[in-house]
């Protein structure tokens, strides 16, 4: 249970991309500038956009962008977004200079990949009638769109090429025994009996008595782990999902990766070889057992350190860049 985008050799300079997208908001107001490159209100649309995307909390339905959010200090939703978008931006801007400083772009191949990606991001949002609809909602052109899009898988590459094993940015042998260290009580190694809610083929939600019934069975397999049964077995007869490279996996405790949050609270209480109480969640019913660290907690590790790397070193040049705001920045409202 343990990038589109190849790493490719500096060929050209990658701030083409960035040159194409401003020239395609050459009609909007400039908000700011880093390092002399202009931010125009349709780039910072986009960003909006992206940031308000982020906050799902918010993102259902019709936003009130007026309303003073407890969880934000009772700040407003639009002025947090907005210093969000421009957070973003800076940061974004700042992959920017590196791929200019490394001389990174999409080769031909890859451009050809990127622009079919592209075309399936745009299909993903409906028909022409509805991506119409959601460029004018955004306020940005189809074009500058698409260049968006272009320059984010642009910053996936750099940030790909940069910390690779090989890459000028790599992790050295001390370092990630550092972060093998440091972020070790971010993860745990688990292994797991689900019994799902849900239908697996069509993922809707039992009725009410098959999903008692599918309570009463974790149960069961709960005291047999308990009793002494071999827990790989117990996951190859009850579970719902089933081991592909492996029984084990580490879990990062961080809800966004994807497994309940129930189920992270429940596996980082544990301690070595203990197993949990039935853990219920909307997904289904978790049997957990809790394993000792081993040899593949450094693989393991090492995502989290190179974007930790990577974040450290978009600072330092975020710090190096000159950013000029205009009155019409400080103007923009999100509304």
């Amino acid at each position: 249970m343990k990038g589109i985008l190849k790493r490719a050799a500096a060929v050209a300079l990658a701030l083409a991309l960035a040159v194409a997208l401003l020239a395609s908001c050459s009609g909007s107001r400039t908000l700011l500038t880093v390092d002399g490159a202009a931010v125009t209100e349709e780039i910072m649309n986009y960003y909006v956009y992206i940031s308000t995307s982020m906050l799902e909390l918010y993102n259902r339905g019709a936003l009130d962008y007026s309303a003073e959010i407890e969880e934000f200090g009772g700040r407003k939703l639009g002025d947090v977004i907005k210093e969000l978008a421009y957070q973003q931006i800076l940061n974004d801007y700042a992959g920017l200079s590196l791929a200019k400083q490394y001389d990174l772009e999409f080769d031909e191949e890859e451009m050809t990949l990127i622009d079919s990606q592209v075309e399936k991001v745009i299909a993903g949002i409906g028909d022409n009638s509805t991506y119409r609809d959601f460029l004018n909602t955004v306020k940005i052109s189809d074009k500058t769109y698409r260049q968006m899009l272009r320059n984010q898988m642009l910053l996936d590459k750099v940030k790909e090429y940069l910390v690779a094993d090989d890459g000028p940015m790599a992790l050295t042998e001390e370092e990630l025994a550092a972060a093998t260290e440091t972020f070790r009580e971010d993860f745990v190694n688990v292994e797991y009996v689900v019994l799902s809610r849900l239908d697996l083929t069509n993922g809707e939600e039992l009725d009410s008595a098959t999903i008692a019934a599918q309570r009463e069975l974790a149960q069961k397999v709960r005291a047999l782990a308990l009793n002494g049964s071999n827990f790989h077995k117990l996951i190859d007869k009850y579970s719902a999902n089933k081991p592909s490279d492996g029984y084990s996996a580490y879990v990062k405790n961080d809800a966004s990766e994807g497994l309940p949050e129930e189920f992270l609270r429940a596996a980082f209480s544990l301690k070595d070889g203990e197993i949990s109480n039935v853990i219920s969640t909307e997904y289904g019913f978790y049997v957990i057992k809790r394993l000792p660290y081993d040899e593949l907690l450094p693989t393991v590790v090492k995502k989290t350190a190179q974007e930790e790397k990577y974040e450290k070193l978009l600072k330092e040049v975020q710090d190096r860049m000159t950013v000029v705001t205009t009155a019409a920045f400080n103007a923009y409202e999100v509304k």
